[in-house]
Protein backbone atom coordinates (compact mmCIF):
# COMPACT_ATOMS: atom_id res chain seq x y z
CA UNK A 1 0.00 0.00 0.00
CA UNK A 2 1.40 3.39 -1.17
CA UNK A 3 1.99 5.50 2.10
CA UNK A 4 1.27 8.74 1.12
CA UNK A 5 -2.69 7.66 0.35
CA UNK A 6 -3.57 7.96 4.32
CA UNK A 7 -2.50 11.58 3.85
CA UNK A 8 -4.15 12.16 0.50
CA UNK A 9 -7.39 10.98 1.94
CA UNK A 10 -6.44 13.27 5.29
CA UNK A 11 -5.88 16.37 2.92
CA UNK A 12 -9.26 16.21 1.12
CA UNK A 13 -10.82 15.72 4.19
CA UNK A 14 -9.33 18.81 5.76
CA UNK A 15 -10.07 20.47 2.20
CA UNK A 16 -13.59 19.68 2.90
CA UNK A 17 -13.90 21.06 5.97
CA UNK A 18 -12.33 24.19 5.01
CA UNK A 19 -15.02 24.43 2.91
CA UNK A 20 -18.08 25.04 5.35
CA UNK A 21 -16.34 28.26 6.05
CA UNK A 22 -15.85 29.35 2.54
CA UNK A 23 -19.47 28.96 1.26
CA UNK A 24 -21.49 32.14 -0.08
CA UNK A 25 -24.64 33.24 1.22
CA UNK A 26 -25.96 34.02 -2.54
CA UNK A 27 -24.58 33.84 -6.36
CA UNK A 28 -23.59 30.80 -4.66
CA UNK A 29 -19.46 31.98 -5.16
CA UNK A 30 -17.62 33.29 -2.77
CA UNK A 31 -16.15 37.24 -2.76
CA UNK A 32 -14.00 39.26 -1.37
CA UNK A 33 -12.85 42.85 -1.34
CA UNK A 34 -8.98 43.97 -1.52
CA UNK A 35 -8.35 47.54 -0.19
CA UNK A 36 -5.52 49.17 -1.69
CA UNK A 37 -3.01 51.70 -0.93
CA UNK A 38 -4.22 53.25 -3.85
CA UNK A 39 -7.26 55.65 -4.92
CA UNK A 40 -9.19 56.69 -7.85
CA UNK A 41 -9.98 60.17 -8.36
CA UNK A 42 -13.63 59.31 -6.81
CA UNK A 43 -11.90 57.91 -3.75
CA UNK A 44 -12.18 54.18 -4.79
CA UNK A 45 -9.09 52.36 -3.47
CA UNK A 46 -10.90 48.73 -3.45
CA UNK A 47 -11.97 46.47 -5.89
CA UNK A 48 -13.89 43.27 -5.44
CA UNK A 49 -13.46 39.56 -6.69
CA UNK A 50 -15.58 36.71 -7.71
CA UNK A 51 -14.04 32.85 -6.77
CA UNK A 52 -14.97 29.71 -8.60
CA UNK A 53 -15.65 27.35 -5.69
CA UNK A 54 -19.01 26.64 -5.84
CA UNK A 55 -20.91 27.77 -9.15
CA UNK A 56 -19.28 27.86 -12.79
CA UNK A 57 -20.60 31.41 -13.29
CA UNK A 58 -18.41 32.46 -16.21
CA UNK A 59 -15.40 29.71 -15.20
CA UNK A 60 -15.75 26.50 -17.67
CA UNK A 61 -15.13 24.83 -14.30
CA UNK A 62 -14.84 25.21 -10.56
CA UNK A 63 -11.78 25.44 -8.96
CA UNK A 64 -12.40 24.25 -5.11
CA UNK A 65 -8.85 23.45 -4.27
CA UNK A 66 -7.40 26.16 -5.57
CA UNK A 67 -10.21 28.86 -3.88
CA UNK A 68 -9.89 27.26 -0.15
CA UNK A 69 -5.73 27.55 -0.59
CA UNK A 70 -6.39 31.45 -1.76
CA UNK A 71 -8.88 31.40 1.25
CA UNK A 72 -6.32 30.05 3.83
CA UNK A 73 -4.04 32.99 3.23
CA UNK A 74 -6.82 35.48 3.54
CA UNK A 75 -7.99 34.41 6.72
CA UNK A 76 -4.43 34.31 8.16
CA UNK A 77 -3.62 37.72 7.09
CA UNK A 78 -0.90 36.78 4.61
CA UNK A 79 -2.25 39.06 1.93
CA UNK A 80 -2.68 42.10 4.10
CA UNK A 81 0.20 44.41 3.96
CA UNK A 82 1.95 42.87 0.72
CA UNK A 83 2.51 44.40 -2.04
CA UNK A 84 2.00 44.16 -6.35
CA UNK A 85 5.57 43.23 -7.24
CA UNK A 86 5.70 42.84 -10.82
CA UNK A 87 3.66 44.49 -13.50
CA UNK A 88 4.23 43.56 -17.42
CA UNK A 89 1.90 46.22 -19.19
CA UNK A 90 -0.22 44.41 -21.79
CA UNK A 91 0.20 40.98 -19.61
CA UNK A 92 -0.27 40.40 -16.12
CA UNK A 93 -0.16 42.24 -12.31
CA UNK A 94 1.22 39.80 -10.24
CA UNK A 95 0.74 39.86 -6.49
CA UNK A 96 0.81 37.45 -3.08
CA UNK A 97 4.43 36.73 -2.75
CA UNK A 98 6.25 39.78 -0.63
CA UNK A 99 5.26 42.17 2.09
CA UNK A 100 5.47 46.03 2.13
CA UNK A 101 8.28 46.83 4.57
CA UNK A 102 7.12 49.47 7.41
CA UNK A 103 10.21 51.85 7.18
CA UNK A 104 12.31 52.63 4.04
CA UNK A 105 15.07 50.49 2.79
CA UNK A 106 18.39 51.38 4.41
CA UNK A 107 16.80 51.04 7.76
CA UNK A 108 16.14 47.56 9.79
CA UNK A 109 12.97 45.88 8.44
CA UNK A 110 12.99 48.01 5.00
CA UNK A 111 12.86 45.04 2.30
CA UNK A 112 10.04 43.35 1.62
CA UNK A 113 10.31 39.89 2.38
CA UNK A 114 8.54 36.72 0.76
CA UNK A 115 5.22 35.81 2.70
CA UNK A 116 4.92 32.87 4.49
CA UNK A 117 3.78 29.72 1.89
CA UNK A 118 1.52 26.33 2.89
CA UNK A 119 2.40 23.11 0.45
CA UNK A 120 1.74 23.87 -3.28
CA UNK A 121 -2.02 23.26 -4.21
CA UNK A 122 -2.58 20.54 -7.33
CA UNK A 123 -3.24 22.61 -11.05
CA UNK A 124 -6.71 22.68 -11.62
CA UNK A 125 -6.72 24.48 -15.40
CA UNK A 126 -9.37 24.79 -17.55
CA UNK A 127 -11.02 28.75 -17.38
CA UNK A 128 -9.59 30.28 -19.84
CA UNK A 129 -7.42 33.81 -19.04
CA UNK A 130 -8.83 36.45 -19.85
CA UNK A 131 -8.90 39.87 -19.24
CA UNK A 132 -9.79 40.40 -15.39
CA UNK A 133 -9.75 37.17 -14.58
CA UNK A 134 -7.51 36.00 -11.46
CA UNK A 135 -4.85 33.08 -11.97
CA UNK A 136 -2.08 31.13 -9.59
CA UNK A 137 1.30 32.06 -10.24
CA UNK A 138 4.09 29.32 -10.24
CA UNK A 139 7.09 27.91 -11.11
CA UNK A 140 8.39 27.33 -14.25
CA UNK A 141 8.03 23.51 -15.47
CA UNK A 142 5.90 22.49 -12.61
CA UNK A 143 2.63 22.59 -12.64
CA UNK A 144 1.25 21.81 -9.24
CA UNK A 145 3.30 24.73 -7.62
CA UNK A 146 1.15 27.39 -6.90
CA UNK A 147 1.29 28.37 -3.48
CA UNK A 148 0.79 32.28 -2.23
CA UNK A 149 1.73 34.32 -5.54
CA UNK A 150 -1.36 35.23 -7.99
CA UNK A 151 -1.82 37.41 -10.58
CA UNK A 152 -4.69 39.53 -12.04
CA UNK A 153 -5.06 39.25 -16.10
CA UNK A 154 -4.81 42.50 -17.69
CA UNK A 155 -5.60 41.34 -21.17
CA UNK A 156 -6.76 38.40 -22.61
CA UNK A 157 -3.85 35.57 -22.22
CA UNK A 158 -5.18 31.95 -24.39
CA UNK A 159 -1.01 31.05 -24.21
CA UNK A 160 -1.57 30.80 -20.22
CA UNK A 161 -4.33 28.63 -21.70
CA UNK A 162 -1.38 25.78 -21.82
CA UNK A 163 1.88 26.90 -20.97
CA UNK A 164 2.54 24.92 -18.20
CA UNK A 165 -0.20 22.70 -18.07
CA UNK A 166 -2.27 25.59 -17.93
CA UNK A 167 -2.26 28.84 -15.44
CA UNK A 168 -5.16 27.90 -13.00
CA UNK A 169 -7.81 30.66 -13.52
CA UNK A 170 -9.79 30.51 -9.87
CA UNK A 171 -11.70 33.86 -10.27
CA UNK A 172 -12.55 37.13 -11.85
CA UNK A 173 -12.88 40.55 -11.10
CA UNK A 174 -16.48 41.83 -10.71
CA UNK A 175 -16.35 45.42 -9.37
CA UNK A 176 -12.84 48.09 -9.23
CA UNK A 177 -11.35 46.84 -12.72
CA UNK A 178 -10.88 51.02 -13.25
CA UNK A 179 -8.50 51.00 -9.89
CA UNK A 180 -6.75 48.25 -11.59
CA UNK A 181 -6.34 49.23 -14.70
CA UNK A 182 -4.45 52.46 -13.27
CA UNK A 183 -2.45 50.67 -11.14
CA UNK A 184 -0.81 49.07 -14.60
CA UNK A 185 -0.12 52.47 -15.66
CA UNK A 186 1.85 52.74 -12.87
CA UNK A 187 5.84 53.45 -13.41
CA UNK A 188 8.04 50.38 -13.15
CA UNK A 189 11.25 50.34 -11.52
CA UNK A 190 14.11 47.34 -12.30
CA UNK A 191 15.33 47.42 -8.70
CA UNK A 192 16.37 43.75 -7.74
CA UNK A 193 20.09 45.07 -6.53
CA UNK A 194 19.12 47.49 -4.34
CA UNK A 195 17.97 44.95 -1.68
CA UNK A 196 20.61 42.83 0.28
CA UNK A 197 19.09 40.13 -1.11
CA UNK A 198 18.04 38.82 -5.15
CA UNK A 199 14.14 39.21 -5.41
CA UNK A 200 12.69 39.35 -8.95
CA UNK A 201 12.18 43.03 -8.90
CA UNK A 202 12.21 43.96 -12.54
CA UNK A 203 9.37 44.51 -13.05
CA UNK A 204 8.55 46.64 -9.70
CA UNK A 205 5.67 49.29 -10.10
CA UNK A 206 5.73 52.11 -7.61
CA UNK A 207 4.10 55.47 -7.30
CA UNK A 208 5.24 59.05 -6.02
CA UNK A 209 8.34 60.45 -6.42
CA UNK A 210 10.76 58.55 -5.26
CA UNK A 211 13.96 60.49 -3.48
CA UNK A 212 17.73 59.62 -3.55
CA UNK A 213 19.88 59.31 -0.98
CA UNK A 214 23.88 59.74 -1.29
CA UNK A 215 25.45 57.48 0.80
CA UNK A 216 30.02 56.66 1.64
CA UNK A 217 29.93 59.53 -2.25
CA UNK A 218 27.24 56.80 -4.00
CA UNK A 219 23.98 57.39 -5.20
CA UNK A 220 20.84 55.61 -4.02
CA UNK A 221 17.26 55.50 -4.96
CA UNK A 222 15.43 55.99 -1.22
CA UNK A 223 12.48 53.90 -1.23
CA UNK A 224 9.90 54.24 1.10
CA UNK A 225 6.74 52.44 2.41
CA UNK A 226 4.49 54.51 0.56
CA UNK A 227 6.00 54.10 -2.55
CA UNK A 228 5.19 50.35 -2.84
CA UNK A 229 1.56 49.64 -4.54
CA UNK A 230 0.05 47.46 -1.67
CA UNK A 231 -2.48 45.25 -0.27
CA UNK A 232 -4.09 47.38 2.76
CA UNK A 233 -6.37 44.20 3.84
CA UNK A 234 -8.59 41.32 2.27
CA UNK A 235 -12.64 41.06 3.27
CA UNK A 236 -14.33 38.00 2.58
CA UNK A 237 -17.75 40.07 1.67
CA UNK A 238 -19.93 36.44 1.68
CA UNK A 239 -19.72 33.46 3.54
CA UNK A 240 -22.50 30.17 4.19
CA UNK A 241 -22.40 27.88 7.56
CA UNK A 242 -22.88 24.12 7.11
CA UNK A 243 -22.28 20.44 8.87
CA UNK A 244 -19.64 18.09 7.47
CA UNK A 245 -20.00 14.39 8.11
CA UNK A 246 -17.37 11.36 7.16
CA UNK A 247 -18.86 8.31 6.34
CA UNK A 248 -17.04 4.53 6.36
CA UNK A 249 -17.99 1.69 4.74
CA UNK A 250 -16.04 -1.42 4.47
CA UNK A 251 -18.75 -2.60 1.47
CA UNK A 252 -20.01 0.56 -0.18
CA UNK A 253 -23.66 -0.67 0.85
CA UNK A 254 -23.51 0.40 4.28
CA UNK A 255 -22.11 3.44 5.92
CA UNK A 256 -21.77 4.80 9.05
CA UNK A 257 -20.81 8.32 10.22
CA UNK A 258 -17.15 8.56 11.96
CA UNK A 259 -15.91 11.29 14.77
CA UNK A 260 -11.94 10.07 14.38
CA UNK A 261 -10.11 8.34 11.85
CA UNK A 262 -6.73 6.19 12.42
CA UNK A 263 -4.84 7.11 9.34
CA UNK A 264 -1.67 5.02 10.38
CA UNK A 265 -3.87 2.09 10.59
CA UNK A 266 -6.26 2.60 7.66
CA UNK A 267 -5.95 -0.39 5.00
CA UNK A 268 -7.46 1.42 1.66
CA UNK A 269 -8.44 -1.82 0.38
CA UNK A 270 -10.53 -2.49 2.86
CA UNK A 271 -12.00 0.40 4.40
CA UNK A 272 -13.90 3.35 2.07
CA UNK A 273 -14.39 7.09 3.46
CA UNK A 274 -16.74 9.61 1.85
CA UNK A 275 -17.81 12.76 2.94
CA UNK A 276 -21.15 15.09 3.04
CA UNK A 277 -21.91 18.68 3.29
CA UNK A 278 -25.15 20.02 4.19
CA UNK A 279 -25.49 23.35 4.22
CA UNK A 280 -27.73 26.05 5.83
CA UNK A 281 -30.25 28.04 3.65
Amino acid sequence: MPTFLPYFILFNLLFLVHTICANPVHDSNTTVRINMNVARADGTSSFEIELFDQSGSDAVRTTPKTVANFLSYVEEGLYNGTIFHRLVPGFVLQGGGYTQPSVSQFQAGGVPLPVEKYAPVINEPGNLNVAGTLAMAKLSGDPDSATSGWFINLVDNPDLDTQNSGFTVFGRVISGMELINQIAASNLYSLSGVFYYNPPFTDLPLQGTLESIVLNDQQYTLLQPFNYIAIESVEILNRKSGQLKVLQSEDFSSWSEVKTINLQNLNPDTVFLKSELTLED
